[in-house]
């Protein structure tokens, strides 16, 4: 069924369809790599799903056009072969891959502000209302490039199999391999945060550049791995990373996983910055 709305694209009053936050393409994946019988997502609250969150957001014609950079990426850079090779396949990209990490940001940043429990600022209303607006501007193609928005996107690690048993992995593994998690960040950094499966998709909305990122910035083309490696050495978003893992673990029960190198590592990364963010409600390097 649809509801008669206004499209959160392009802004015309129609029918609006339940689209997913998350890529249903991701949902259809850790369901049909998980070693339980009865596949269940998780949510960042722990909780266990069917099915992704939806919302009533967009008009189909507007769907269709996000659908179409999800099919381009997930044809292109979500390729179940290629997570479980030690090293990031050389691949070409082109515009949709901005055009899928803007309709991603579009997604999760309109969920974070939809969402009843979480009382905003001001300013991190206006920061993400700004944000959305550009990516809109840039998806319809009055602009050609997304406001002054830097989007960094970093390909996590491939020492996971998906597959193996999940008591098997380790906290970090399991989310980086199995989560899908999004959200807004209050703190050093006001940020709209999405995580898929072996990506991390990072968009600073104050300030709006990044220091100590390296290889890690989205470009209009370019390539994803046969690169130097990414670097990212930054306190506050280890700390922020780490929090997640952390919390998204203890949520689910799954208590007996142990920490491993990485989030040790990744603790050793964040140094005195955990909590430095926080919600208001390729092998990756220091």
């Amino acid at each position: 069924m649809s509801e008669r709305g206004e499209c959160r694209l392009c802004g015309d009053e129609s029918r609006l369809l339940r689209s997913h936050v998350t890529p249903q393409f991701v949902a259809r994946y850790i369901k049909r790599t998980s070693a339980m019988s009865h596949p269940r997502l998780v949510t960042a609250e722990g909780r266990r799903v069917q099915d992704s969150h939806r919302a009533r957001m967009f008009c189909g014609g507007c769907e269709g056009i996000l659908s179409t950079d999800e099919r381009l990426f997930s044809d292109a850079l979500f390729r179940e072969e290629n997570f479980l090779r030690p090293e990031v396949e050389r691949t070409r990209y082109g515009p949709w891959f901005l055009r899928f990490v803007c309709g991603l940001g579009l997604r999760a940043g309109m969920a974070a502000l939809d969402d009843p429990e979480v009382e905003w600022d001001d300013e991190v209303v206006a920061l993400v209302d700004t944000a959305c607006d550009a990516f809109r501007s840039y998806l319809l193609d009055r602009a050609k490039w997304p406001g002054s928005l830097r989007p960094q996107f970093v390909r996590v690690g491939m020492d996971v199999v998906p597959t193996s048993a999940e008591e098997e992995l380790t906290a970090w593994s399991w989310y980086m391999a199995r989560g899908a998690d999004h959200t807004v960040t209050v703190g050093a950094t006001v940020a709209i945060y999405i995580h898929i499966p072996h990506w991390i998709f990072w968009i600073p909305l104050s300030p709006p550049d990044v220091a100590g990122w390296e290889t890690t910035g989205l470009r209009r083309r370019g390539f994803v791995g046969g690169v130097a490696p990414q670097r990212i050495d930054d306190g506050p978003f280890w700390g922020f990373i780490v929090d997640r893992v952390e919390g998204m673990v203890q949520r689910t029960g799954y208590r007996q996983l142990s920490d491993g190198p990485m989030l040790q590592a990744a603790r050793g990364w964040a140094g005195g910055s955990r909590g430095h963010h926080r919600r208001v409600r390729s092998r990756l390097r220091p």
